[in-house]
């Protein structure tokens, strides 16, 4: 189909901004409707006020005083046409409260009704180490990407699974408990529900009670990042943790991870430290006894050579005063004694030795050395295959050095009674 007439973005937006100027009954009216979201920023006040299902951004370069959300208002002012951005907008120069407003109200009832059920008690908060993360926002905006980000700029890597759900318009209640629902069949640590900025009626799907009690009754530790940090949700009261927005909730997964790696290389250097510790007295007590033994050895060879050497002394010198053949007789008995004591120093040195190395043997060092491994819970020794379970962590000590692992199988050894023959 061929175009009649071409123009340009600009040409274009010139032309509307035109029929917004030239249409006088779009100037100098009163609106009136609900003050559903206000902000101030350099005297400058951004609103929006809503009625039959419908809302109008506004703005008004003066400050909105004395005026809340959820008031009944009119405002006086002209539809304006911004043609760099595209956005209509009623530019007022005045508003003034007639009223309560029934939206406010009711969300005001609904709150105080779900506070009184228990609904904003203390809810499951995520563990302290995140693994698997579930995200359910909108897949075609930007939050998403600003969450995978965060934890990209952090070096934090998770397992994070998308759950794209409307987050505003007719459809978005029943696609969020939906998604919230197929986490929860799941086995996730955290589920975050996310979305970005915008205007109160953008965010009303997120005080829906519907919703509001799908995240308090998960099971799945729920963190609920909605619009700004201004912004308060009923989602946000029954969620566990409650983030400005989304960027802070992902930074917030990623500070418990960090804190947890710091806490674990922490405990590390505490066993280090410990094993380091352990190894010296054991070292220690070893040597002390070795020297122990070696010279309570030392002490009674030393006394059974004096006194044998004093008897080999008297043996000689009574020698002398005997005739000559019974002096030969007694030399044979002297040399068979003196051959006997060079055994005994023989022996001593052997029995000095092997008591070195059984000390040595009973070293646990020495046993490291053969082969063997000590394990070590996350409060103690591990001597038993009966004070594991399934993917404990433990840290296995060999001669040199450690290693880390994780129970995959246990078996115990049967002990079956023998039967009598």
């Amino acid at each position: 189909m061929e175009a009649t007439k071409k123009l340009s973005v600009s040409q274009l937006s010139g032309y509307i901004k035109s029929v917004f100027d030239d249409e006088l009954i779009l100037h100098n009216i009163c609106v009136y409707g609900e003050l559903s979201q206000l902000s101030i920023r350099e005297n400058v006040s951004y609103f929006t006020i809503t009625e039959g299902g419908c809302y109008i951004n506004c703005v008004m370069f003066s400050k909105v005083e004395n005026i809340e959300v959820g008031t009944l208002v009119q405002i006086y002012g002209s539809v304006s046409f911004y043609t760099k951005s595209g956005k209509t907008n009623f530019t007022a120069k005045n508003i003034v409260s007639i009223g309560k407003g029934s939206l406010g109200d009711e969300l005001k009832k609904l709150t105080e009704r779900l506070k009184n059920e228990g609904l904003f008690v203390s809810r499951p908060k995520p563990p302290i180490y995140i693994g698997k993360v579930a995200v359910i926002t909108s897949e075609a905006g930007a939050v998403i990407h600003d969450i995978m980000r965060v934890l990209r700029d952090k070096c934090v890597n998770v397992d994070l699974r998308l759950f794209p759900a409307a987050v505003q318009g007719a459809n978005a209640e029943h696609t969020l408990i939906e998604a919230l629902d197929s986490v929860n069949e799941g086995n996730y640590d955290v589920v975050l529900i996310a979305r970005g900025g915008g205007s109160a009626y953008d965010l009303d799907v997120f005080n829906s009670e519907k919703l509001a009690r799908a995240v308090a009754e998960s099971s799945v530790p729920v963190i609920s990042a909605i619009g700004h940090e201004t912004d308060y949700t009923l989602c946000d009261y029954c969620a566990g943790v409650r983030a400005g927005t989304p960027s802070i909730a992902a930074a917030t997964i990623a500070d418990i991870n960090l804190d947890f790696l710091a806490r674990f290389h922490t405990a590390l250097q505490k066993i280090d430290m410990g094993l380091i510790r352990i190894y010296e007295r054991l070292t220690a007590n070893a040597y002390r006894n070795a020297s122990s033994v070696i010279h309570a050895m030392d002490k009674k060879v030393a006394a059974n050579l004096w006194r044998i050497n004093a008897a080999s002394d008297k043996l000689t010198t009574s020698l002398q005063r005997i005739p000559e053949h019974l002096q030969k007789k007694l030399l044979l008995v002297s040399k068979s004694i003196s051959d006997k004591i060079d055994d005994l120093e023989k022996y001593s040195d052997i029995s000095v030795g092997n008591t070195i190395a059984r000390l040595e043997s009973a070293s646990p060092l020495k046993a490291l050395a053969r082969g063997y491994a000590k394990v070590l819970g996350a409060k103690k020794d591990v001597t038993s295959v009966t004070e594991l379970k399934k993917d404990d962590t433990v840290v296995i000590c060999f001669s040199d050095g450690k290693a880390e692992a994780i129970i995959k199988n246990i078996k115990e050894h049967s002990h079956e009674p023998r039967r009598k023959p």
